[in-house]
C-alpha cells in the first residue's frame, strides 16, 4: 500500500499572531508551566493550530483565568498532530475562533 502524500503544514503568522504567541509562551514560562528548552516546541504547536484547521482567539486566551489558558496550553500539547499541525482526539481548546 502507498504511502499517503506528506502534508504540508503553514507556519506563516502574522507579526500580531507572533507577538500574542509570544506573550502566551511568556506567561507560561512565568507561571512555571513552560522550560525555556521547550518553548519552540509550544511556539510551533501553537502556531500549527492556530494556522491548520483550529484558529485562536489568541488575545482572549492570553487574558484568560489561570484555568482556561493552562487548559488549552497543556490541550494543545497533548492533542497535537505534528505531522498535519492539526489536533486530535477531538480535543477543541476553549480559545478556538
Amino acid at each position: 500500500m502507498p504511502k499517503p502524500a506528506p502534508t504540508k503544514i503553514n507556519w506563516n503568522t502574522t507579526d500580531e499572531d507572533k507577538a500574542l504567541i509570544d506573550q502566551i509562551l511568556d506567561r507560561a514560562e512565568t507561571m512555571g508551566h513552560l522550560k525555556k528548552r521547550n518553548r519552540i516546541n509550544s511556539e510551533m504547536d501553537i502556531s500549527a493550530c492556530h494556522l491548520n484547521g483550529t484558529p485562536l482567539r489568541l488575545a482572549e486566551w492570553l487574558h484568560a483565568d489561570d484555568f482556561n489558558f493552562l487548559h488549552d496550553l497543556y490541550g494543545i500539547d497533548s492533542h497535537m498532530d505534528r505531522t498535519t499541525g492539526c489536533l486530535t482526539r477531538c480535543f477543541v481548546p476553549r480559545f478556538a475562533a
